[in-house]
C-alpha cells in the first residue's frame, strides 16, 4: 500500500543505481529483476540501462542490487544503441533482452552543453552469454542515419519467438537531413524484422514513425505509427485532409497487412502512441490526444 520513491540521489548517485532521472521505459526481467531504460526523446540524453533487484522487501533501499549497463561507443558492437533508450522488449523462452534507442548527445570534452547527435538503434542481451549484440544502418537495421555518427532513430522494439524481434523507426537511406526537416512530420515509418540472422523492413509511407508494436495470441502483427500528434487538424475526423497517407493501426496477418484509420474503423486517432495486448486478444490504443480505446477481435458491438 506504499510507494517507494528510487532516484539517482538515493541510489548511488550519477554514476551507480538508477544513473538518470529520464525513465523511458520499463520491464520485468526473468529472475525477478527491473530492466529499467533512461533517456529522453525531447533532449537525446539518458544514462543507457539499469537494472533494479530488490531484496526482501522493495521498501527497503539497502536491500537493493544494481547492475548497470552503458553505451561504449559507435565502434563496440557489445554495447547498448545508445544511451537514450526507448524501449524495452522481454523473451524469457529464448533468454533474451531487446532494448531499442534513438540517438543521444554527445558531450563535449569536460561536459559541457552542446555536441554532436551519436548512437542510435537496437540490441539484444543474450542472459547465458551476458553480452550484448547490436544493431544498427550498418548491419541491415533501415532507419534514418546522419554523418556516420547517428546510426539509427530505433522509436520502439518487441521480441519475438526463436530469436526473432520487430523495431520501429522512422527513415530510409533516402532520407536526408533537408527531407527529414522539410517533411516532418510525414516521414516514411519503418517497421523493422530480424529473423534471428539478417533483417527485411517494411516502409509505411508518409506514416511518421513507428511507436509501438504488439502481438496477439493467434500471432498477428499489430504496429502502430504516430506523427508526434499531428495527424488530425480538428477536433471532427471528418474534417480531416485526405494526405498522402493516414498513418495509423497496421496489421498483419500471415503475409497479408490490413490499416485500420480513424475514418475507417473508428479509431479514436491517426496517432497512435502506445498499444498493450491482453491474454484473451483485447488491444488497448493509447493516442497522441485523443484518449484510450480498445478493440475485443469477435466481438459484437463497441
Amino acid at each position: 500500500g506504499n510507494w517507494t520513491a528510487r532516484t539517482v540521489e538515493n541510489t548511488g548517485g550519477p554514476t551507480a543505481g538508477l544513473r538518470s532521472g529520464n525513465v523511458s521505459a520499463l520491464a520485468a526481467g526473468c529472475d525477478g529483476e527491473l530492466w529499467i531504460g533512461t533517456g529522453s526523446p525531447r533532449d537525446g540524453v539518458g544514462a543507457g540501462i539499469d537494472v533494479l533487484k530488490t531484496g526482501a522487501s522493495p521498501h527497503i533501499l539497502a536491500q537493493d542490487t544494481w547492475v548497470n549497463h552503458e553505451y561504449l561507443n559507435k565502434s563496440a558492437r557489445n554495447s547498448l544503441p545508445s544511451k537514450n533508450i526507448t524501449d524495452i522488449s522481454v523473451d524469457c523462452d529464448g533468454q533474451r533482452i531487446w532494448v531499442s534507442g534513438a540517438h543521444h548527445v554527445r558531450l563535449p570534452e569536460g561536459g559541457s552543453p552542446g555536441g554532436g547527435f551519436t548512437g542510435g538503434g537496437v540490441a539484444v542481451w543474450d542472459i547465458g552469454a551476458g553480452e550484448w549484440t547490436r544493431y544498427d544502418v550498418r548491419h541491415g537495421l533501415v532507419s534514418y542515419s546522419e554523418n556516420e555518427e547517428l546510426l539509427a532513430e530505433a522509436m520502439t522494439v518487441l521480441a519475438g519467438p526463436n530469436g526473432t524481434a520487430w523495431a520501429g523507426t522512422y527513415g530510409t537511406a533516402e532520407t536526408d537531413t533537408a527531407a527529414l526537416v522539410n517533411d516532418k512530420p510525414y516521414w516514411p515509418a519503418v517497421l523493422n524484422a530480424f529473423d534471428g540472422t539478417d533483417w527485411t523492413h517494411n516502409v509505411f509511407a508518409d506514416a511518421g514513425f513507428v511507436s509501438s508494436l504488439g502481438r496477439d495470441p493467434d500471432g498477428r502483427l499489430w504496429v502502430g505509427t504516430s506523427r508526434f500528434g499531428l495527424a488530425f487538424e480538428s477536433d471532427n475526423p471528418e474534417s480531416w485532409r485526405s494526405e498522402p497517407s493516414v498513418g495509423g493501426l497496421f496489421v498483419k496477418e500471415g503475409d497479408a497487412w490490413a490499416r485500420l484509420t480513424a475514418g475507417d474503423s473508428g479509431l479514436l486517432s491517426n496517432d497512435i502512441s502506445v498499444l498493450r495486448i491482453a491474454d484473451d486478444g483485447t488491444v488497448w490504443l493509447g493516442t497522441e490526444g485523443w484518449g484510450l480505446a480498445r478493440f475485443s477481435p469477435g466481438a459484437e458491438g463497441p
